[in-house]
């Protein structure tokens, strides 16, 4: 009789934990999904234009809204967005450019948007050869179809980029270094080892350079882009814009828009002539005088 008890005092327990539920236990970190790669930030907004394709010497499909200028205007602006942005951050700036008349050509950066065949989360953050270092041939892509598809001068061809776009605008300044001018919103000394300075270095093109002093880091480095860049051109082709905060697009929507329209219609001030009191007969008499690089037509 013990015999049986005892038994059936071992069985029960056996009996309850064959009853009890299975809790599956918590996954562990290789078991997990890799998280997908972090969306561009859109704002909502659809450009007006022409939506299409550009291919660059390295084979990337760079997709491009174009709008071509009217009321007698020739000038085009290309639109560089900033790292995780879109061509749709631009929305409102490229409505006020249209408004004035002025055409624009909005690039999805590679890796960005509707040219993300490899999203940029994968790119290399560091190395001169990464392939954000490479999206100055998206640039010069969008330059050359301007050039060659709608045959727009050299001079009528504008630059603009916030962010990472204005470190790309900078580094192709090297490559088209005859266009109008190139505008560098909230630029930084380095992003994503793209580097501004080298490009402004050699540049012979007006600048317009903007950034808020609320970001002290990035106040201070826009200054030296500056600076670096009135010692090589000279006064009267760099435009140097401040607004209190604000940084990239958001600066351009809540406060410069103005600015840029203005730069873009006559982006470098006209030489000024010094006050002479010389006769006539000594003005007629003195020899020419030397060209002035900070006069250009208007």
């Amino acid at each position: 009789m013990k015999k049986i008890i005892l038994f059936a005092v071992l069985l029960t327990p056996l009996a309850l934990c064959a009853q009890r539920p299975v809790v599956p236990s918590s996954p562990t970190v290789a078991d997990l999904p890799p998280a997908p790669p972090p969306s561009d930030q859109i704002s909502g907004a659809a450009l007006d234009g022409q939506n299409l394709y550009i291919t660059t010497d390295d084979g990337w499909s760079i997709n491009m809204t174009v709008k071509d200028p009217s009321d007698g205007q020739s000038k085009y602006v290309i639109l560089l967005p900033d790292l995780g942005d879109n061509k749709s951050s631009y929305a409102k700036l490229a409505n006020a450019l249209s408004d004035r008349g002025f055409g624009y050509a909005a690039l999805d950066l590679r890796g960005h948007g509707k040219s993300a065949r490899i999203h940029y989360s994968k790119f290399s953050k560091t190395g001169i050869d990464n392939q954000f270092n490479k999206m100055y041939k998206d640039v010069n892509a969008a330059v050359n179809y301007l050039k060659t598809v709608k045959n727009v001068a050299p001079k009528n061809i504008f630059i603009l980029g916030s962010g990472l776009g204005a470190n790309v605008a900078a580094n192709s300044i090297v490559f088209n270094n005859d266009i109008g001018g190139a505008a560098l919103i909230s630029p930084s000394s380095n992003i994503r080892d793209v580097l501004a300075i080298p490009g402004v270095k050699v540049s012979k093109i007006p600048l317009l350079i903007a950034a808020a002093p609320d970001n002290k880091k990035l106040f201070l480095e826009a200054s030296l882009i500056r600076n670096i860049a009135f010692l090589a051109q000279g006064p009267g082709r760099i435009t140097f814009v401040t607004a209190f905060d604000k940084d990239g697009t958001d600066m351009i929507n809540a406060y410069i828009t103005p600015n840029i329209l203005a730069w873009v219609r006559i982006p470098a001030f006209p030489g000024v002539k010094e006050d002479s009191s010389a006769t006539a007969e000594t003005a007629a008499d003195a020899p020419p005088p030397a060209e002035d690089i900070n006069s250009i037509p208007l």
